[in-house]
């Protein structure tokens, strides 16, 4: 499944009860999704890099 990668990017876990507090003069905007809840934006139409999805499903499963 790896061979289906073609980019790489940073994709981080966070485990924790609070919003992270991080430089918000680096972001326009952060959403906290499940991957239940990445792929429901995603088929609804929501744009992301091609990569994501297959990283999500390597590391989570379908």
């Amino acid at each position: 499944m790896t061979s289906d990668i073609s980019a790489y990017m940073k994709v981080y876990e966070i485990k924790m009860d609070e919003t992270p507090d991080y430089n918000k003069n680096d972001f326009v905007e952060y959403f906290w999704l499940t991957p239940k809840a990445l792929f429901e934006r995603i088929s609804g139409g929501e744009k992301t890099k091609s990569d994501l999805p297959k990283l999500v499903k390597l590391f989570y499963g379908d």
